[in-house]
């Protein structure tokens, strides 16, 4: 087996050391924080013009089956590049094209994501002011314990590679169900294309027109705001919900914490249905419907926790994740150095609400979504646990690829 990983690369470039200006989406520039988990994450990613693409692609332009590694911020994150669309370096990565007639693609993709690779990559760039990796420490970066074996390269990297594509799969689902969502608020409640439209007469309120039957009306009188606290036990395992777990629309697993080492700020209630909110900065638009917690879910005090009591809990989200809410909130925020809002300004937010049979025909509309979102993330977790518990076992040889039974596994994970 070669001993670095240069001797078994064709190629390893380095980046621009500019940031890429921003153009019209003919390609796409990767940068650090559009690489999570070994994916790129193609909405932080910038678009840039083909002018840009052909300048920053000059020295090597990449093509599926390269690898670009990320030398800072962090160190270490790995990903694959795609077919489609076309990408160039963002600053602080590397290019690294494989030489596949001495190792797989895929696999190497994964044993940089493994823990020798990740330790030599880590303990080489924490002695730096900023930790980072030059280029000539990535082509030096020891391979000599990658197992050699092109077959057991191949299987390990098709079975790690089949839970990535469940996951991916299940990730582009979500966006089309998150869209579809969307779409039908946009189409029933901005342009008032509901059921039974044609037949609905209009009148003025502060919103402009709207159906009649219909009430503008402010968040508090169809919803709570905070309605329930509690503080943990020092013996109860919770998981602790903050702004650190949300994103716009979605929210990842809260970690497990036990009660007496809980912040003090674990506090809210959640439950099935609530909506929360970053109060911290809203333009961020921190925010995700909890469409099934764990019982064991406690939010910080920094969120704002959202109770439908006289709406369903899919317009209530809808509504509050249209843009001209967290446009309110930007508008109502306080404290220049931590742009915040208070609960009362959740209260006071602006709300329309319909008759209670279009909001009936919305939430059958729109839930099932909502809830098979719920269950695909949940089920990608799942799949993204057990590929973490057996890429570095893998990798490694540490378990023999040829006795793992990858449907049992996948089965269980979807269960």
């Amino acid at each position: 087996m070669s001993e670095v990983l240069d001797s078994l690369c064709t190629a390893i470039v380095d980046c621009e050391h500019k940031t890429a200006p921003e153009g019209d989406g003919f390609a796409l520039s990767v940068g650090t924080k559009a690489m999570k988990d070994g994916r790129i994450v193609l909405d932080a990613c910038k678009p840039v013009s083909a002018e840009t693409y052909d300048g920053w692609t000059r020295r090597l332009r990449p093509e599926p089956g390269d690898l670009i590694l990320a030398r800072e911020a962090p160190v270490g994150q790995v990903v694959r590049v795609p077919a489609a669309p076309l990408v160039c370096l963002g600053q602080r990565t590397v290019l690294i094209r494989p030489d596949k007639a001495k190792v797989h693609s895929r696999f190497l993709h994964y044993w940089l994501l493994g823990p020798a690779a990740q330790h030599v990559m880590n303990s080489q760039a924490a002695g730096a002011t900023v930790p980072h990796l030059n280029v000539a420490d990535i082509r030096a970066l020891d391979v000599s314990e990658m197992p050699s074996d092109p077959e057991q390269q191949a299987v390990t990297a098709m079975l790690l590679g089949a839970l990535d594509d469940l996951i991916e799969n299940n990730r582009r689902r979500v966006a089309v169900l998150d869209e579809m969502a969307k779409s039908i608020y946009r189409e029933w409640f901005v342009h008032f294309r509901f059921p039974g439209h044609e037949d609905a007469s209009f009148v003025d309120s502060p919103l402009g027109l709207i159906p009649e039957g219909w009430r503008d009306t402010e968040l508090g009188s169809v919803a709570s705001v905070n309605g329930s606290s509690r503080k943990p036990s020092a013996t109860e395992i919770v998981r602790y919900l903050d702004i650190s777990c949300l994103g716009d629309r979605t929210v990842e697993p809260p970690p497990v914490v036990v009660g007496s080492e809980a912040p003090g700020r674990a506090r809210r209630v959640v439950g099935a249905d609530d909506v929360v909110w970053s109060m911290v900065r809203p333009n961020r638009r921190a925010h995700a419907l909890l469409v099934e917690p764990d019982d064991d879910w406690i939010a910080s005090t920094g969120l704002a926790v959202i109770t439908p009591t006289h709406v369903s809990g899919a317009l209530l989200f809808e509504s509050v994740s249209a843009g001209e809410f967290s446009d309110y909130l930007v508008s109502r925020e306080g404290g220049a150095a931590y742009p915040a809002v208070k609960p009362k300004d959740f209260e006071g937010a602006p709300f329309l609400l319909p008759s209670a049979e279009v909001d009936r025909q919305f939430a059958e509309a729109v839930d099932p979504s909502h809830r098979l979102i719920w269950a695909l993330r949940a089920e990608s977790e799942r799949l993204a646990s057990i590929r973490d518990l057996l890429l570095p076992k893998l990798v490694t040889g540490e378990i023999d690829v040829s006795l793992l039974d990858l449907d049992a596994v996948i089965e269980e994970a979807v269960a």
